[in-house]
């Protein structure tokens, strides 16, 4: 996800996908990357760390199940504000472990 994140912020990226004709405007300094079920932890782990493209992450019931050893020892390093949607049958299943995920 980062080489998509890079490729956006490129000059051109737009007329590429074939805009042509004025001016496309596409803020890339405040990218957000989101998904749901494998694609929201995708959107987690690519805001992880000290990358520079993605500003905030939103998921919706993030599929974090074969992580969960990395979740409970802290070892996921995420740095952007993040909103986590988990619906009740999410939660239920492996308890509020999403929620050790983010930190203040």
């Amino acid at each position: 996800m980062h080489a998509v994140g890079r490729e956006i912020k490129e000059d051109g990226f737009l007329s590429r996908l074939g805009f042509s004709g004025g001016s496309p405007n596409l803020d890339v300094d405040r990218l957000f990357i989101s998904g749901q079920s494998l694609g929201g932890w995708t959107s987690i782990i690519s805001c992880c760390g000290d990358q520079d493209i993605y500003k905030v992450s939103l998921t919706h019931d993030a599929a974090y199940f074969h992580e969960t050893e990395n979740i409970a020892n802290d070892q996921i390093d995420l740095r952007v504000p993040s909103y986590m949607l988990m619906s009740n049958g999410f939660l239920s299943f492996n308890g509020n472990m999403i929620f050790k995920i983010s930190k203040e």
